[in-house]
């Protein structure tokens, strides 16, 4: 039989239950925002975990109480099937024919959440270096891997000697892994900023030279030649082709012993989970110690190798525990799909109300019902960056809406669930409406008509205009006394603002210095007029006010005005002559 990726299937279709909720519930935590794994070479570091559990579901099967079950049929990699169809090896680790369809692909955070509630973890800690252990005949290597299982304090000393602390034993079992699969110490400490004035340790120094060694070993014996020369041949991409001998040789071991358990499981009529590796997720019922004794000793018995499975407990993230607060990020200057977060997995009314509010409060922001107009509309709005300013809109059938996003699935009630923006526009009797869409320049015209949607989201100048401090002062007449009739002194060497203002009182205002205070103070006061009349009038009338912050505005202002200003003197001016 072939598999969706084109190769054999070595194990088929495999069922396991999943705990859909508890990955929902988690996927709609800020949490859930963060990359699936830090290590760029890793598939999944592309998506964040929310989104690597909405790829997860959808080869999921629901049902109604919040169980799933996933079925998969597991292949070999391209050099794993091509090695065991050279007859060079009979087995190789296997993997899912799609991706990601099995939770072992998720990120262990995620993997834990998925399996925790059906299954334990039948795994020996220490699996992988005795496998290497038994195929070598490097005593120093033997001698080095033996200190590695048996001696706790390993890796606390290294841990200090690196890092100054015993805190990083996790970093250095991974270190001791990746040295055992050919990886290098330089990488290891650039990925963990670990100082070049630290010297390597004498036990690290002595497994990097010894893990040489057996890489050269395996290479040379049994079927290592044609393995490398197949690699070299058909796979040139490979750094080292000793390295990925080496590496499969340890897949086959890994194989056998996770074989060896599946059979015991079902000797024992046990349900199990998805396979990694050479770990085994087994049903978290009936006897669990047994049944680890019983795969320890078919694998001694099969392979030769003494190894001592456990069923371990899978742990959750501590914050996976109990729902977190129902949140939403309501003040976004745009609509975006990546702030959903799924309500599922909720089990009172009262907490689903609660959600049903912010999913209101969220989408209350961007889309408004058009009720009044020839044919229904549903305006989708944006913001000027930290403002509730309008920036733009985009109007849109309640159908285009509905096909321009995704459905978000989300629960309205106990037992029904619903799109979420079809629930918003259909269903929600306090969602957001208007009854048409008009621009009102004014707070005034806008108060007046608080049925309209008003596209009005201020001009440049308001910015600045709304976060600055004002302050009342008194009016200082820039003219106090009234010289003659179009004095040439006075109006044609002035330039500017001071043209401008000259131009009001004297010819607006014909010299009346009562009318021209009247004027100014109503420009700058008033924010219809402001808004009505122009960046230019704005600072002119500011300027006039005569206040120190009220002449840094008007500098500002002339920066947005300054072609403005220009066309208003030379039209003064032609004015004036006339």
């Amino acid at each position: 039989m072939i598999g969706r990726n084109g190769r054999p299937i070595v194990l088929s279709s495999v069922t396991y239950n999943v705990d859909v909720r508890a990955l929902e519930r988690y996927a709609s935590s800020e949490e859930a925002t963060q990359a699936a794994s830090d290590d760029p070479a890793e598939h999944r570091s592309k998506y964040t975990e929310r989104e690597m559990v909405e790829r997860f579901l959808q080869n999921v099967k629901r049902d109604t109480d919040g169980q799933g079950t996933c079925t998969v049929s597991y292949t070999r990699c391209p050099i794993g099937q091509a090695l065991v169809d050279a007859q060079l090896l009979l087995h190789t680790r296997i993997y899912p024919d799609k991706w990601p369809s099995y939770a072992t692909q998720l990120s262990k955070r995620l993997r834990n959440l998925a399996l925790r509630k059906y299954y334990g973890e039948a795994d020996d800690e220490h699996a992988f270096h005795k496998l290497l252990q038994s195929l070598t005949t490097n005593a120093q290597a033997r001698e080095l891997i033996e200190r590695m299982v048996t001696d706790p304090s390993l890796k606390v000393e290294v841990s200090k000697h690196y890092f100054a602390d015993e805190t990083h034993t996790t970093e250095v079992k991974q270190l001791l892994h990746a040295m055992s699969n050919g990886g290098a110490v330089a990488t290891w400490r650039a990925k963990h900023l670990v100082r070049a004035a630290v010297a390597e340790h004498e036990f690290i120094g002595s497994f990097a030279e010894a893990m040489d060694q057996v890489t050269v070993e395996l290479a040379q014996a049994n079927n290592g030649p044609a393995g490398v020369k197949l690699i070299q041949e058909h796979f040139p991409n490979k750094r080292d082709p000793r390295l990925t001998w080496k590496s499969f040789l340890l897949q086959e071991s890994e194989m056998l012993g996770l074989l060896v358990k599946l059979q015991t499981a079902e000797e024992w009529g046990v349900g199990i989970g998805p396979p990694l590796h050479d770990c085994l997720f087994v049903e978290r019922s009936g006897d669990t110690r047994a049944i680890a004794d019983a795969m320890s000793a078919n694998i001694l018995a099969k392979t030769g190798r003494h190894v001592t499975v456990a069923v371990k407990r899978v742990e959750a993230p501590p914050e996976a525990e109990d729902p977190a607060v129902f949140k939403l990020k309501t003040q976004m200057d745009f609509f975006d799909e990546k702030d959903f977060r799924h309500n599922m997995g909720m089990t009172s009314e009262e907490d689903i109300a609660a959600s049903l509010l912010e999913y209101n409060t969220w989408l209350g922001r961007f889309f408004v019902a058009i009720v009044k107009e020839k044919d229904p509309m549903i305006a989708e709005l944006s913001y000027k960056p930290g403002t509730g300013r309008t920036s733009s809109l985009i109007l849109r059938s309640p159908k285009q809406t509905l096909g321009n996003y995704l459905d978000m699935d989300i629960q309205i009630n106990t037992k029904k669930t619903m799109g979420l923006l079809a629930w918003y526009l259909k269903t929600n009797p306090a969602r957001r409406t208007a009854d048409r869409v008009q621009m009102w320049t004014s707070e005034e015209d806008a108060a007046a008509h608080p049925r309209d949607l008003n596209l009005f989201g201020g001009l440049k100048y308001d910015e600045r205009f709304h976060k600055d401090q004002h302050e009342k002062t008194q009016f200082v007449d820039p003219f106090p006394r009234r010289p003659p009739l179009f004095p040439d002194a006075n109006w044609r060497d002035a330039q500017g603002l001071d043209f401008i203002l000259w131009h009001l009182k004297f010819v607006l205002c014909n010299a009346d210095a009562d009318a021209f205070a009247y004027l100014m103070q109503w420009f700058g006061n008033s924010c219809k007029s402001v808004r009505s009349l122009g960046c230019s009038f704005a600072s002119t009338a500011l300027r006039a006010a005569g206040s120190p912050q009220s002449l840094e505005r008007t500098e500002a202002a002339r920066g947005y005005s300054r072609e403005y200003m220009l066309r208003i003197t030379r039209r003064c001016r032609r004015s004036s002559k006339s």
